[in-house]
């Protein structure tokens, strides 16, 4: 059953290529791609990306996670994880409307 966890999913592959400059998986084609997300393991980004805050990095982590009980059960979770190292919280409230009003 695919659900909004898919979303986060793609929102952490989205991310930590902002992050890392490259992303979690790569290869010339989406099979080898596909292949890859299901066989290998991505470099933690603490790896590729020291500067980011651990909780950040495992924040995304979680949410690259292969299995979807083990993401987060919404992304209000992750805003809410990754709140604190956000500057200003606003920013964070315009997504988390945005995101609701596709979700519904």
């Amino acid at each position: 059953t695919v659900d909004g966890r898919a979303d986060q999913f793609a929102w952490a592959v989205t991310t930590y290529e902002m992050l890392a400059g490259k992303r979690p998986w790569s290869g010339e084609s989406t099979g080898v791609i596909v292949a890859q997300m299901l066989l290998q393991p991505f470099t933690p980004l603490s790896h590729v990306a020291p500067d980011v805050p651990a909780p950040v990095a495992s924040a995304i982590e979680r949410a690259l996670s292969r299995e979807p009980e083990d993401r987060f059960p919404s992304l209000d979770e992750v805003a809410d994880v990754l709140a604190p190292f956000c500057e200003a919280e606003p920013l964070l409230e315009a997504p988390r409307l945005a995101l609701a009003a596709f979700v519904q």
